[in-house]
């Protein structure tokens, strides 16, 4: 039970630094004038932030919903994603063919950047 209630607060933690991260990227897409917004990720499934169901290519999970929400009801714009290898959705995103890449925070993420 406790580990289910350390968890749930792990999970809100991230919520809350996501809604943080998509309120400063939404933004800086309504000063511009974007009509559509490229979005790069992963083509691994991260249950239950984003995933593809066996068989079809609908992108799916936490954050596709948020991010629908936030840029297609929202603000109007259009949201095109790209599934890739992480390697290369984080080139798109560096070469500027892509707008912004969510990404779940890992151990193995902080020890690159450090």
């Amino acid at each position: 039970m406790e580990e289910l209630i350390i968890l749930y607060i792990l999970k809100i933690k991230l919520i809350n630094r996501l809604f943080v991260v998509l309120f400063l990227l939404s933004y800086a897409v309504c000063t511009s004038a974007q009509t559509s917004i490229e979005y790069a990720t992963s083509d691994e499934n991260w249950f239950p932030f984003r995933y593809i169901k066996e068989g079809d290519n609908i992108n799916r999970g936490i954050f596709p919903e948020m991010l629908t929400l936030l840029f297609e009801q929202e603000l109007g714009l259009a949201l095109n994603y790209k599934l890739l290898p992480w390697k290369r959705a984080q080139l798109e995103v560096e070469i500027g063919h892509s707008d912004f890449i969510l990404t779940i925070p890992t151990n193995r993420g902080a020890l690159i950047v450090q």
